[in-house]
């Protein structure tokens, strides 16, 4: 593997500083675009930490057929899922769930059957009301803070899409909107300590060495206070009668999941793992997304003098307007365009979990061993005029032409027999997002669009490092008619 493209690295420890100390450590998606720029932009590329090789590849073709392959695809690298989102989800290394298993077992398809059940058609369209109920909730507290000044959409489309999920999945309210719960400021608080783990070795191995100092306390307590609200929901779940017959909800079909390998219902440490994987899945990644969405609308107003023209077309906007029904949404191919130029520009995660190579193989012309680390960048890294020749305009009318886009790098809701279970309900939400607001409120970012873009930081996903700060005005009956 020594002829693979490597960035400049120290003797001995490689790029293992700078994951730890670095640029790495805190905004690896720029490091990554810099790391390719600089070789040329390989499709393969070579860093070394703690003396392992990781591999980043680019390649659609191989992470599509061979890397994310619907019938062989490499598997997870458990221990580096396990020290993110263990904390997380109930911190129990013991449970079996979705998460942190390594391979697409017949187990991983019994719980991704219950979300693809639950995200059919039918399903959806009857969120749609409950989603709503959210989004209106969404809109009192923009109504109660514009006129005191910008508003923060990042921390608020979190917030959201918590309750959201909360709604759809367990017809519950998780409280992030009106501050009543608590689940949403642990999973942000339990991330980082999950996310600084994974890259600073040395904080793993000083908790084990000084457990009882004050810093590994602190982040002790904050975790058993995430377990302990996962273990009183998952016992109010299952203390609950069954849903209306017909209705396929989730928490239902969770709390009948039997382990395909021995017949019997999960345990309580699994079934609280899947649960809190249902909402960790459906937080930070779409609620961040929405958020830099609002931040490009509100940045380009002629996109959005544009959608509501076909939003008017279609009778959803302007003084004669109707509410926006399931039905509605497939027809808005404008308003999909803009979420998905808006994921190409802005995608919010940082690349794929880490995979093993299952055997000694030939990847991009280069000899690799088993057991070798791999995965690929986030689409931000691949926003190169190579690729997409006006990479930072933000044109959604790219997406509308005869062009075949199926070899363009956009990883989206990524790819393979492992993709992101939650597409259908994330651009449910996105999509009802959106149309509520732009139809109610002009936007104005605070700042330039560029700026935002370039001052980031990263968590489980890469967020605005300061926030996404709008300016929210309410639409007049003139602006509305023109």
């Amino acid at each position: 593997m020594h002829k693979i493209p490597s960035p400049p690295g120290l003797p001995l420890v490689g790029h293992t500083l700078e994951f730890m100390f670095g640029e790495m450590s805190w905004n690896l998606t720029n490091w990554e675009r810099a790391a390719f720029n600089r070789l040329g932009n390989p499709k393969i590329m070579k860093v070394n930490f703690m003396g392992t090789p990781w591999l980043f590849v680019t390649d659609l073709n191989f992470i599509k057929d061979v890397m994310a392959s619907k019938t062989a695809a490499f598997p997870k690298h458990v221990s580096d899922v396990g020290a993110v989102v263990l904390t997380m989800i109930g911190n129990d290394p013991s449970a079996k769930c979705l998460l942190c298993s390594a391979w697409t077992d017949t187990y991983v398809k019994a719980v991704r059957k219950i979300y693809a059940t639950a995200f059919q058609a039918h399903n959806l369209k009857r969120a749609v009301p409950k989603l709503d109920k959210v989004l209106q909730n969404m809109i009192t507290i923009i109504e109660a803070k514009r006129t005191e000044g910008p508003v923060d959409f990042q921390s608020l489309c979190v917030k959201m899409t918590t309750d959201a999920i909360g709604s759809v999945a367990f017809d519950l309210n998780l409280g992030a909107l009106d501050g009543s719960g608590k689940i949403h400021d642990l999973l942000l608080q339990t991330g980082y300590i999950g996310r600084d783990r994974l890259f600073n070795p040395m904080k793993t191995m000083l908790s084990k060495l000084f457990p009882n100092s004050s810093s590994v306390k602190a982040e002790e307590a904050v975790i058993a206070a995430m377990t302990s609200e996962w273990d009183k929901l998952t016992n109010a779940l299952l203390e609950r009668g069954d849903p209306p017959e017909g209705e396929q909800a989730i928490w239902s079909s969770m709390r009948k999941l039997k382990d395909p390998e021995t017949d019997k219902p999960i345990p309580f440490n699994s079934l609280r793992a899947e649960l809190a994987t249902v909402v960790l899945g459906g937080l930070d990644t779409t609620g961040h997304q929405l958020g830099w969405l609002l931040a490009l609308l509100a940045s380009h107003p002629h996109i959005v003098e544009k959608l509501l023209e076909k939003l008017r077309s279609n009778g959803l906007y302007g003084p004669d307007s109707r509410e926006v029904s399931f039905e509605d949404l497939g027809k808005l191919t404008y308003l999909t365009a803009i979420i998905r130029e808006g994921m190409r520009i802005a995608y919010v995660s940082a690349g794929s979990f880490l995979r093993v190579v299952p055997k000694d193989m030939t990847i991009l012309g280069y000899r690799v061993p088993k057991n070798t680390l791999i995965s690929y960048p986030g689409t931000r890294v691949l926003n190169t005029e190579q690729e997409w020749g006006d990479p930072h305009t933000f044109r959604p009318e790219r997406w509308l032409t005869d062009e075949d886009m199926s070899g363009k790098f956009s990883a989206m809701f990524a790819f393979g027999p492992r993709d992101c279970i939650g597409q259908k309900l994330a651009m449910l939400e996105m999509r009802l997002a959106i149309i509520k607001i732009v139809t109610q409120y002009e936007l104005r970012l605070k700042g330039s669009m560029d700026k935002l873009l370039q001052n980031t930081k990263e968590g489980l996903v890469i967020e605005a490092r300061d926030g996404v700060w709008i300016h929210v005005d309410r639409r007049t009956p003139k602006t509305q008619s023109v």
